[in-house]
């Protein structure tokens, strides 16, 4: 039997669709195992304090929760992981730690002990670890989730910013070895334990400065209290009712923030945040640019030696009584500050690390994600009424790209990967604070999920 002759024409015209056919499914191919593949960073991730959602934990592999007082969430959130294929790091400091109920109320003032004029308030942040048999009854209720979910945990954090809160080292390293006993006795006998430190707390220098901008905060406040209490303005009675019921946690930590450094044996994990919305906003961090020039750490450091925060502030065109940041050129300014404040923080703060901590502790970075430091204020730092939505979106994202940028030349160095603060939406019930998370941010999230590689962005 004779075979059918094609044209030589039709014959070249036929095996191009074939191959252009075969190209084509290869194309398709490649990419749908570029997206089921392995992650390419499967070490980054998103805090989101009460619980860890679905749509998040499709893009990740990694997450991290602190509602570990409520078991059913708890479950839900291992849960979520598990059928994610992701694992979590879980803040245990709600359990581990407790309100210290006998906190300093002195201050010091040109080398002296003053005594402060407001008591306590209920919602001030001086802790104390829990002891052995408080923690135990504590962590029952969570204890048989922890071991059904056991290869879904990655780490448990043991202390949130310990030193700032008043919690000493060896305190620190007696909770540490309590708790390794609490989770082998109940057969977690594996699990990392980490801590986040405020800052560079771990160096008694650096704890020295934050301490002592404390106290000069209270002695503001003293003396402010001292020049109107004989005052009867209505004004000036409404102040005092104010303060006495609602004011910044740093009125109570002065005197109780401890300064001894170090890093605490028995700990895995060590973290640690210092977002530019702190460095720009928070009274404790007015010369921590400036100590860090000191430390001689960065270049970068040079332009901010002995020149506080709120002179750098100035500089900043969402820091202004008129509306100077849609002028021409002025993100372009901003964002040249903020590269100088973000490269600074960081190659001082990888430098303090690499010195203090322990061989074979893991470090781990945290970066910023929310808005609050990057909303509009006016000259003295209040919030505007009216806010450029666009602008603040696109500074959050230039903030988290800087953060982005350096752990991937510093993945080395930062083996427990990077954790964004924050996902969602939430409130410092403390002290009565809003914080917008990444999720409200258009575009954030995304930039990210593509950088983990487990699903593709929408």
């Amino acid at each position: 039997m004779k075979r059918l002759a094609l044209p030589h024409a039709w014959r070249s015209r036929f095996w191009d669709r074939v191959l252009a056919g075969l190209f084509i499914a290869a194309a398709t191919l490649v990419a749908a195992v570029a997206w089921q593949r392995p992650a390419r960073d499967p070490k980054l991730a998103f805090f989101s304090p009460e619980i860890y959602p679905e749509e998040l934990a499709r893009h990740t592999w990694l997450g991290m929760i602190n509602n570990v007082y409520t078991p059913e969430k708890l479950r839900r959130s291992l849960e979520t992981a598990r059928q994610q294929g992701a694992r979590l790091q879980l803040d245990f400091s709600p359990i581990f730690l407790r309100k210290h109920q006998d906190i300093h109320t002195t201050y010091q003032s040109n080398g002296q002990l003053q005594q402060k004029s407001f008591s306590p308030l209920p919602s001030h942040k001086v802790k104390r670890p829990n002891t052995y048999s408080e923690l135990k009854r504590l962590i029952a209720p969570t204890a048989p989730i922890l071991k059904k979910y056991r290869r879904q945990i990655a780490a448990i954090f043991i202390a949130d910013e310990p030193y700032l809160h008043g919690i000493s080292r060896s305190e620190l390293e007696r909770a540490a070895r309590s708790v390794r006993h609490l989770l082998a006795e109940n057969g977690l006998h594996d699990v990392p334990l980490g801590v986040t430190f405020a800052g560079a707390m771990f160096h008694p220098g650096f704890a020295a400065m934050i301490a002592g901008q404390a106290n000069a905060y209270v002695a503001d406040i003293e003396q402010y209290y001292q020049n109107i209490r004989g005052d009867e303005s209505e004004e000036s009675r409404r102040w005092i009712e104010a303060y006495s019921q609602n004011r910044l946690t740093t009125y109570d930590l002065a005197g109780n923030i401890y300064t001894g450094g170090g890093i605490p044996e028995g700990v895995d994990i060590i973290a640690y945040d210092l977002y530019t919305a702190s460095l720009l906003q928070d009274t404790l961090h007015a010369h921590t640019l400036a100590w860090f020039a000191e430390l001689g750490a960065s270049a970068a450091c040079t332009p901010f030696k002995n020149t506080s925060m709120p002179q750098v502030r100035t500089q900043l065109s969402f820091y202004s009584d008129d509306n100077a940041g849609a002028a021409p050129g002025a993100q372009e300014a901003d964002n040249a500050l903020l590269n100088a404040i973000f490269t600074c923080k960081s190659e001082s703060m990888l430098q303090l690390l690499k010195k203090h901590a322990p061989k074979g502790t893991t470090l781990q970075l945290w970066g910023e994600s929310s808005a609050n430091g990057f909303l509009d204020f006016d000259a003295r730092g209040n919030k505007k009424n009216e806010q450029s939505q666009a602008l603040i979106a696109a500074r959050v994202r230039s903030e988290m790209q800087r953060t982005l940028d350096f752990y991937q030349r510093r993945r080395r160095d930062y083996a427990g990967g990077l954790i964004f603060f924050i996902w969602d939406d939430t409130v410092d019930i403390t002290i009565n604070l809003p914080i917008s998370g990444a999720r409200s941010v258009p575009g954030a999230p995304a930039m990210v999920f593509e950088k983990i590689g487990k699903r593709r962005p929408h």
